[in-house]
């Protein structure tokens, strides 16, 4: 990201956490598994922009299950970060050259 948007590097930090318990409590899934099926009715499976300000997400199951589904929940929300156009440029680029 820094690579294409170089000004964000001194003012974006990236903060991650999470557990077992945090997939089982927060995502509904059953052990705290992270891949996987939905496996009851009540897990939680958001995707893309939310109505907050500025935030978006992706995730395991958000489309389909698994590493798949994680990659390609991420691909979205980036698309929608960027844009559609700027998105197909960065895709064309990485693929084509």
């Amino acid at each position: 990201m820094f690579s294409i948007f170089p000004a964000y590097q001194e003012s974006l930090d990236f903060i991650d956490a999470g557990s077992l318990l945090t997939a089982r409590d927060y995502l509904h899934s059953p052990d705290g598994s992270a891949y996987g099926v939905k496996q009851k009715m009540g897990q939680f499976n958001l995707i893309g922009k939310l109505s907050l300000h500025n935030l978006y997400v992706a995730g395991q199951s958000s489309l389909l299950p698994g590493i798949i589904g994680a990659m390609m929940s991420s691909l979205i929300v980036g698309r929608a970060v960027v844009g559609k156009d700027q998105f197909g440029k960065l895709l064309d680029k990485a693929l084509c050259h």
